[in-house]
């Protein structure tokens, strides 16, 4: 470490091992750089100031809403501790003790450069300068309506009309492969057994992400008998998480209308046992691309928490015909969120892939931070106009050609096959769509090459370099 730094670190070892209250802890010696073990107790001491003004503010919201609350029951559910040796301080000295050490050794827990994850309320706290971040635009707080968590039923008890979601410490999950930093922003974090996100897309469709979907020995049956779509998992208000839910907030899927999970198509269509009533379906893009200059927003539940908002986010790469790079802040079991335009705020995609985890700091896991070094140039959102196209064209794919002569062998659900020549210069021929899901172009000398198109897709004939050989090319509109 360079001596320039030196006195910087001598004067906030003074602030940090010495302020009033705080137990003193051995001294940076002056004129030699500092050791590792100084160091880790420097981030050690960030650790419990962080945990002591956290759950302080968590037990005042708390005991706003319930004066009568059982304070040892919620230390334990939500892993508060508060620490004899900080009570003499106040939240404002702690939080410039923790501003200190943030700037000092860069600490944050995020991904994508911000902590853009805000809470999704029912009932709002009043005071807006609350210590958690929520979001106050109706126009998301309605469209959260009609996002759903997937979720096991093991967890959600029957209880006459209603059900009753069983939920533990998100630190309780992780602990004994990764104990989480008690600086993390998920520290305190309660959390369910969600196996994804998803949304509504028609009054009785919900779409997802594909990779979510299962498959057995007995089709999707044994699926989707094991979780119940649930909508309203969120936090009803500040410090009291949505427990209890009504029979119009969940639903049993009977049937995968659609499985798509090949690279870069990654989404599903699920029907739900009955019309879903009192929520509107998501506005989705049919056509084109999203216009990369507009930002975007994500709802979804990672982790397994109750419903979050993750944004503003930017599109990094627009560039892939069927999804888009983003630099949304994503964890696992967001995979199936809405992504949305902020601008008309139609869903633009599904979100198939995180990037967030946990990495190692100090003794414990904090939220990873994005770099470039993790090789990955953000989240991959699946585009809407592939499912939606689909809803609308269930069982057709259209073809059109920009050569003289074209011809495709379709095979049909049954194995039957037949030809289908498609002219040059018209309008797209509509073919029926096979769950075998291949099609064959013909060229000279019997060669047949294979494609495999997705309901309601538009591809072309096109010329390849090579002579007389022609390709089929996906169109992305």
């Amino acid at each position: 470490m360079g001596r320039a730094t030196l006195p910087i670190l001598i004067a906030l070892a003074i602030i940090i091992f010495n302020p009033p209250g705080i137990p003193s802890q051995p001294p940076i010696v002056p004129g030699r750089g500092n050791s590792s073990e100084e160091i880790q107790q420097l981030k050690r001491q960030y650790i419990k100031l962080r945990t002591e003004l956290k759950s302080r503010r968590m037990l005042k919201s708390i005991l706003e809403v319930d004066a009568n609350v059982d304070l040892r029951y919620i230390a334990s559910q939500y892993g508060l501790q508060r620490l004899p040796e900080f009570t003499n301080l106040s939240d404002e000295q702690i939080s410039a003790h923790l501003q200190d050490l943030e700037h000092e050794f860069h600490i944050r827990p995020l991904i994508y450069g911000s902590d853009d994850l805000e809470e999704i309320y029912r009932e709002p706290p009043d005071d807006p300068a609350t210590n958690i971040p929520f979001v106050t635009d109706d126009r998301v707080l309605k469209a959260s309506k009609s996002v759903v968590a997937i979720i096991s039923k093991e967890v959600m008890v029957p209880n006459g009309d209603s059900w009753t979601l069983t939920t533990i410490p998100l630190t309780q999950v992780l602990s004994g492969t990764q104990q989480l930093c008690d600086f993390d922003c998920f520290f305190n974090a309660q959390c369910a057994d969600v196996r994804g996100t998803g949304f509504l897309v028609e009054d009785q469709v919900i779409a997802t992400a594909g990779h979510l979907v299962q498959v057995g020995v007995n089709g999707y049956a044994d699926w989707l008998e094991s979780v119940y779509f649930v909508f309203e998992y969120v936090m009803e208000a500040e410090g009291r998480i949505k427990t209890s839910f009504k029979a119009d907030e969940v639903y049993r899927g009977i049937e995968v209308l659609a499985d798509h999970s090949s690279e870069g198509a990654d989404w599903a269509l699920i029907k739900l046992d009955r019309l879903v009533t009192g929520r509107d379906p998501l506005l989705c893009r049919k056509y084109g691309k999203a216009d990369e200059n507009n930002d975007v927003y994500m709802l979804g539940h990672p982790h397994g928490m109750p419903m979050k908002y993750s944004g503003p986010g930017r599109i990094l790469d627009n560039d892939p015909c069927h999804y888009f790079l983003s630099d949304l802040d994503a964890h696992p079991y967001n995979s199936g969120s809405p992504v949305f335009n902020a601008y008309d705020n139609q869903v633009e995609g599904i979100l198939a892939r995180d990037a967030g985890n946990f990495a190692e700091f100090c003794e414990c896991y904090a939220t990873a931070v994005y770099n470039s070094q993790m090789g990955t140039a953000g989240v991959e959102v699946t585009r809407s106009v592939l499912f939606k196209r689909c809803l609308e064209w269930p069982d057709h794919i259209f073809i059109e050609s920009t050569v003289p002569t074209a011809i495709v062998k379709v095979t049909t659900s049954d194995g039957s096959e037949f030809l289908a020549p498609i002219p040059v210069g018209t309008a797209p021929v509509e073919l029926p769509y096979s769950d075998m899901g291949v099609l064959l172009l013909g060229n000279i000398d019997e060669c047949w090459i294979p494609y495999f198109p997705l309901p309601g897709e538009l591809w072309k004939v096109v010329p390849s370099s090579y002579a007389g050989m022609n390709v089929m090319e996906k169109v992305c509109e």
